[in-house]
């Protein structure tokens, strides 16, 4: 400000402005790609030998549809 009888009629203050930049790189190796096993079975089917529905416990083939 400069001259003769100068005043401040108005004053505007800015906030500093930050950017961030945010980058993250997820690398997903997939190692494991067996989709057949063996393992143990818990269930409720039809029994032939007693001709009647039952529980079922027992060792079976099974294949992975889904990968979690």
């Amino acid at each position: 400000m400069s001259g003769f009888n100068v005043s401040l009629d108005r004053l505007e203050v800015y906030p500093r402005t930050i950017y961030k930049t945010i980058a993250n790189t997820v690398e997903r190796t997939v190692t494991d790609t067996k989709r057949w096993g063996i393992g143990i079975q818990v269930g409720y089917g039809y029994n032939f030998g007693s001709r009647r529905p039952g529980p079922y416990v027992g060792i079976g083939v099974q294949y992975s549809l889904w990968r979690f």
